[in-house]
């Protein structure tokens, strides 16, 4: 189901409404592929929620901090002669439970799964993750490792989320080994690359917006405020909140409006000390029901350190929008006690009332409704994380395969 809804009138000129990174990856594989293109954005600048801002004590992403790799990610890289920053290798990754730094790895989640595997899944028509996986692993690991390790991309818990959106191809399994076993035949797909797992770029993610935008520099119209209208191949990839405002007059709107989004706020502190529980480590994920703000930490000098040359930073990932400051202080107390006032050099929050679509049974049934809606709207094309998958890997390879159709 990870594909663009609707199709192309071959010959045509492409409009798309919406230069953020889908809009722009879009854009690049339709004018690769010979397509005319049109890219319309209402802002001054190009890259919706990816994009780098810079101060004197280092980057600050406003939104996603890597790329995570498939052949088809590398192979865009490689297109557009962007060099990749791959992340650090062997950096600790932590959980925070009842108090203490832990390891995601445990005897307990070894068992489970050795003891497991020959135990039949539960045959449910709409299983949630924790619906799937809670037979195997019980509601402690559900709730400790399996919620915040989702949590940190999907920014919802094993609870809200759709197993079969989220593995499409491995939840028909009968039985947990066999579940397992699709799992590592999908990992597999992306062996044998020269580069692999997460990337920035010297500069930040905004170098990889700046390569895409840079080549449609001639398509692409910023601070368009003409009115949206309808005809041939009209692509939209903003939101499904805003798309659902431009298609309100069709059939669409209703199932675009049923497609739920979860806030999120990210703050990033640049520190005079490292946080004592986070030397050499990717960072770390925090369960939702250990009274702390934030579902998460990423300690940025330790995965790029070539973007962070002199003080250590720290990316809180909190699902709220409000009294951020407050909130962040209150965290580092419990989290890094190590850390004083006077160890502050620089603090930003980026706010995201409606960050990211929550990829739960009814997204895929309205996904599912608007694919069928397509067979008979030929001019209505749409393409988006709430679409083709959430991450920018899932999005690439969507939009490559649509444009070779």
């Amino acid at each position: 189901m990870n594909q663009i809804i609707g199709k192309l009138i071959k010959g045509k000129p492409v409009h798309i409404w919406g230069a953020g990174v889908s809009g722009l990856i879009l854009g690049y594989y339709l004018k690769k592929a010979g397509h005319r293109v049109y890219l319309y954005e209402k802002e001054n600048r190009v890259g919706g929620k990816i994009g780098t801002t810079l101060t004197e004590f280092g980057p600050i992403e406003n939104g996603a901090n890597a790329l995570f790799l498939s052949p088809d990610a590398l192979e865009l890289l490689d297109e557009l002669k962007l060099a990749p920053l791959p992340s650090a290798l062997k950096l600790k990754r932590h959980l925070f439970i009842n108090g203490k730094f832990t390891s995601p790895l445990s005897l307990s989640l070894i068992l489970k799964i050795i003891f497991g595997r020959n135990k039949k899944t539960p045959q449910l028509s709409n299983p949630t993750v924790e619906d799937y996986l809670l037979p195997l692993l019980g509601q402690e690991l559900i709730d400790h490792l399996v919620s915040p390790s989702l949590g940190g991309i999907y920014a919802t818990e094993a609870r809200g989320l759709d197993m079969q959106s989220l593995f499409p191809e491995e939840f028909s399994a009968k039985t947990y080994g066999e579940f397992i076993k699709r799992i590592r035949l999908r990992l597999k797909k992306n062996r044998g690359m020269r580069i692999s797992g997460s990337v920035s770029f010297k500069g930040g993610m905004q170098i990889f917006i700046n390569a895409l935008s840079d080549s449609l520099k001639d398509e692409i119209k910023l601070n368009y405020n003409e009115p949206f209208h309808l005809q041939e191949n009209t692509v939209i990839t903003a939101d499904a909140i805003t798309a659902g405002e431009l298609l309100k007059e069709t059939p669409f709107a209703s199932h675009l409006k049923s497609i739920q989004y979860a806030k999120l706020s990210t703050t990033t502190l640049f520190l005079k000390e490292k946080i004592a529980p986070l030397k050499q480590s990717f960072g770390v994920l925090i369960p939702r029901d250990q009274k702390i703000h934030s579902i998460g930490v990423l300690s940025n000098k330790d995965i790029f350190s070539a973007n962070y040359s002199q003080y250590p930073s720290y990316t809180f990932i909190t699902p709220e929008v409000d009294d951020l400051n407050a909130k962040i202080m209150s965290d580092l107390q419990v989290l890094a006690p190590n850390i004083k006032k006077s160890d502050f050099l620089f603090m930003e929050s980026k706010l995201y009332p409606a960050a990211l679509p929550v990829y739960n049974k009814e997204r895929r049934e309205a996904i599912e409704s608007m694919h069928e809606l397509s067979q008979t709207n030929s001019n209505i094309i749409l393409f988006g994380n709430y679409v083709a998958g959430i991450s920018l890997r899932e999005m690439i390879t969507a939009a490559k395969n649509f444009s070779l159709t």
